[in-house]
């Protein structure tokens, strides 16, 4: 997923913010990293933390705004020819985990290849609900929904009755319809995964001691991986304690 547009965005915000230039490749999204040897020569982001809608519900779980969340509720839709069913589960596992504020400890997972359902718990007693499937069209967005559900307060990242994500603006003209939707004032032109892993290789090149966070995510995550692919295998669930 790493791109020359997304080299040249770091490049600029660099620029911008009068920072020393870095070897960008040596960043990639962690969801697609299949094993240690690549790890160890690149860092691996989590970069859809630094999503805006992420942050937010984050903010609003420790602010108090929902109490004692009991649940959370996620579904990710992907496009077959940018996602696979690995890099979409490990996507969606790193969510629970950083909007629920601790590691997942258990999981259960029925995976067919293309599309997948686990139910995971954390260490804090909060249940994850997980559905994910990378059978999208090429060149259409991802459509994803995570629900937090409290003791007290619901939360989620779409409007209440909607499916999908909405757009900010939309055109219908006589050769078809199109949808625009700019999330960073200063990175005007890149699609969202391409802001996510920009935002994220700035701030480890303002906080250098990032990359080893990332690097034990890491290796957590592909733990929580493997684990979905032998409770797939065995019908039951595995414990990562």
């Amino acid at each position: 997923m790493h791109t020359q547009e997304v080299a040249n965005a770091v490049a600029g915000l660099l620029e911008k913010y009068r920072m020393q230039p870095i070897g960008s490749k040596e960043f990639a999204p962690g969801c697609f990293l299949t094993d240690e040897k690549d790890s160890e020569k690149r860092v691996p982001l989590q970069s859809w933390r630094y999503n805006r809608k992420f942050v937010e519900l984050r903010k609003i779980i420790e602010g108090g705004s929902v109490e004692e969340p009991r649940m959370l509720r996620f579904c990710a839709l992907g496009d077959k020819h940018r996602w696979t069913l690995h890099s979409l589960i490990y996507r969606e596992c790193d969510l629970c985990e950083f909007l629920g504020g601790s590691p997942i400890v258990s999981v259960h997972a029925v995976l067919n290849g293309t599309a997948g359902s686990l139910i995971a718990r954390l260490a804090n007693g909060i249940i994850c609900s997980v559905e994910v499937g990378a059978q999208l069209e090429k060149g259409r967005a991802m459509i994803d929904r995570h629900e937090i559900i409290a003791r007290r307060g619901v939360a989620c990242d779409i409007v209440v009755d909607v499916q999908i994500p909405q757009s900010s603006i939309y055109t219908f003209t006589s050769s078809g319809g199109r949808a625009y939707k700019d999330v960073d004032y200063e990175l005007f032109g890149l699609d969202e995964p391409d802001i996510e892993l920009a935002r994220a290789i700035f701030d480890v090149c303002k906080n250098p001691g990032l990359k080893n966070a990332s690097r034990e995510r890491h290796r957590h995550l592909t733990a929580v991986l493997e684990a979905a692919h032998q409770s797939n295998q065995t019908r039951k669930k595995i414990s990562l304690q």
